[in-house]
């Protein structure tokens, strides 16, 4: 009987799915370039990057693959052996995600749920481990990461011609047993059917990787905040450019002093960059 009522309600969810709407295969390729790589809106590296990110989704069910590539090797003296990495035009770091994204939209709710799991490896960093036998374990560094994404739509008037689109993501580091919750948003005006001008938006909280690796801190807080005011070009029907330039500003006083530490990372950091995207 309990097989029965499990198959009735797969049965009945597939009807569900199937009445409603979905949002047909797509398929994108996305080249970006950046004077520097932030993350969480501490400089990991400072100097030029070029990234890739390759996305396809099949009515609700969607991969991705995103590489970062140094374009310079930065040994420079001045940097006092910070970021001396001799990886130039190869890959700095990579990650590989697969998820599903529930239509929660097309049933009156304001917004979509996605669940993701996320695989990351960092080709150029090593950790070293003593093991018992006295003899030295290294491994190249990686991290899996389980994440949540409540994309609500527009929650402006119609009438408005901005649109504001928030997001929530909660994370879960499974090796390092952490949690991590991400406001992001997105606050744009559609000037006409070529051009949008908008900025995105993200508040980090801690117990984060980025901050979690630079301030060897654990407490909960607001740390950081990044807001990318940017422009959208659409090209043509499949093909779009987008230029933006990036601000970070240190929120929580144990992050901006840890920050302040490196001239790099003081207490706003600011960066700028470009992108193209084709879409089909």
């Amino acid at each position: 009987m309990r097989y029965v009522l499990y198959a009735l309600l797969a049965l009945s969810a597939a009807a569900m799915l199937k009445a409603v709407e979905l949002d047909p295969p797509r398929l994108s390729y996305t080249v970006h370039f950046s004077h520097s790589y932030v993350d969480g809106g501490y400089v990991v590296n400072p100097d030029p990057i070029i990234s890739t990110t390759t996305y396809v989704s099949w009515y609700g069910f969607y991969m991705s693959h995103w590489e970062l590539w140094d374009l310079s090797s930065y040994q420079s003296p001045e940097r006092s052996g910070k970021y001396n990495n001799s990886r130039q035009y190869r890959i700095e770091l990579c990650n590989y995600a697969a998820g599903y994204t529930a239509p929660l939209d097309k049933f009156g709710l304001p917004l979509k749920w996605s669940v993701q799991a996320k695989y990351t490896q960092y080709p150029h960093r090593r950790s070293y481990r003593k093991m018992t036998n006295g003899h030295i374990r290294d491994h190249h560094v990686k991290g899996e990461q389980l994440a949540s994404f409540f994309r609500f739509n527009n929650i402006l008037p119609e009438s408005f011609k901005v649109k504001f689109l928030p997001t929530i993501e909660i994370d879960y580091q499974p090796l390092s047993y952490y949690w991590l919750i991400k406001g992001h948003s997105n606050l744009y005006y559609q000037y006409n059917d070529r051009i949008r001008i908008g900025v995105n938006q993200t508040l980090y909280t801690k117990p984060s990787r980025a901050h979690y690796a630079s301030t060897k801190h654990t407490g909960y807080a607001i740390t950081s905040m990044t807001a990318t005011p940017y422009v959208r070009y659409k090209l043509s029907e499949n093909l779009s450019l987008r230029v933006y330039v990036g601000f970070a500003a240190a929120l929580e006083q144990h992050t901006r002093d840890i920050w302040r530490k490196n001239a790099l990372n003081n207490r706003r950091n600011h960066w700028c960059g470009a992108s193209i995207t084709y879409n089909f």
